[in-house]
């Protein structure tokens, strides 16, 4: 009985990562970030000033002043203050990291795979980089990983609240979502009919419920229902115009592309418009908007962040493209049962590539797929270092 209570116990422990690799690697994750905080001065994007303004005013007047956002980092961001949203960025990016490991160990069982992918996690130059920006990418991001854990061990409803929570900061995964909850049934072996639509039904439930408060703003602000924001006008015409043609990827010159629309009141109408001057674009020669999607899809993957900073290109250079090896070099090593694991994960990297490509596609917005490559990378790197141990022993 004895014997059988203890190998039942070695079992449990072999079935979780032990509290003090997660420890170890949320300490050195927050220890980064805080040394980080305290020798790099802030540097704020223009969006920063947007969500302080309309977050403030979503306070104090009810309505949200710009369309083009979610309410979750403005009312965030409002709340805590410039300062205060920092440091909340800088813990929840430290336990991030945590999480990565979690996921890492859920997926491949390896205490080494999943500490490594932590440590990966924790010292990532663009994830620290990003926790020190005032823009949603590290709640994002945090929300995503949760949602992933949460799914993979079949707490659904937490799940589908954090993906909720998300769609809320930024609305991207809004369209993905319900083929993300089939996919992860079939991550699970959870493929019955019955079983698929009571999860569909239960996100359902969720999504409804916590949208529900934003629907009301909108209704109240546009006199019409908006399911997500205006944003998308914004968006498709930065890259889908003659503009950009001349001027490429600068922001400020590139500012008429929308500003020509200012002219319209109606913001639903404004955006609607926006949409159509895009797609115009894109009818009127299909095999250019073809190249440019070409062109988007490289820069995407583009391990480089086209920093004016020569040393930040190099460093970003560095630390990713080995990153990509091996997540490369873990999928050509994978199990069949490994495969099915990862249906999620590949199924968000071709859905956020193809948003990306065929819209508006920068080296940023491909930071949320980060501690997913890490994850696969993990896993090549620990079989790599245990072929390397046992050969030497």
């Amino acid at each position: 009985m004895r014997a059988e209570n203890r190998n039942r116990a070695e079992t449990a422990a072999l079935a979780r990562v032990p509290s003090q690799d997660l420890m170890v690697v949320t300490i050195l994750a927050l220890v980064v970030r805080i040394v980080w905080h305290l020798f790099v001065p802030v540097r704020d994007w223009p969006d920063t000033a947007v969500y302080q303004a309309t977050g403030h005013a979503l306070l104090s007047t009810g309505a949200m002043s710009s369309g083009n956002y979610m309410p979750l980092y403005p009312l965030a961001i409002s709340v805590l203050g410039p300062n205060g949203i920092l440091i909340l960025q800088g813990v929840v990016s430290a336990l991030s990291a945590a999480v990565v490991q979690l996921i890492s160990f859920d997926l491949f069982r390896s205490r080494l795979a999943a500490f490594l992918a932590g440590l990966m996690a924790a010292l990532s130059p663009s994830l620290v980089f990003y926790a020190h920006m005032r823009l949603t990418e590290t709640i994002y991001i945090a929300l995503l990983l949760l949602a992933f854990l949460s799914f993979y061990r079949g707490r659904f409803a937490v799940g589908s609240v954090c993906v909720v929570l998300s769609i809320l900061t930024r609305p991207t995964l809004d369209l993905l979502a319900p083929l993300l909850i089939v996919a992860f049934c079939i991550a699970r072996r959870e493929t019955g009919l019955r079983t698929v639509a009571l999860r569909l039904g239960l996100y359902a439930l969720v999504y409804g419920a916590l949208m529900a408060p934003w629907w009301w703003h909108n209704w109240n602000l546009y006199h019409t229902f908006v399911r997500l924001d205006l944003g998308m006008g914004n968006l498709l015409v930065i890259e889908n115009s003659a503009l950009f043609d001349r001027v490429g990827l600068d922001f400020q010159a590139l500012a008429p592309a929308w500003e020509r629309f200012n002219g319209i009141a109606d913001p639903i109408a404004r955006d609607r418009a926006m949409v159509d001057a895009a797609l115009h674009y894109i009818t009127s020669d299909p095999i250019h908007w073809l190249q440019r999607c070409m062109e988007r899809f490289l820069r995407f993957w583009n391990p480089m962040p086209g920093s004016d900073s020569a040393a930040v290109n190099a460093i970003s250079f560095v630390t990713v493209v080995p990153v990509y090896g091996l997540a490369v070099f873990a999928l050509l090593r994978l199990s069949f049962q490994q495969w099915l694991l990862i249906v999620p994960i590949l199924l968000l990297a071709a859905y956020l590539t193809a948003i990306h490509t065929v819209t508006h596609g920068i080296p940023r917005y491909r930071l949320p797929l980060e501690p997913f490559l890490i994850i696969l990378a993990s896993f090549s790197l620990a079989e790599g270092l245990t072929a390397i141990v046992r050969r030497r022993a």
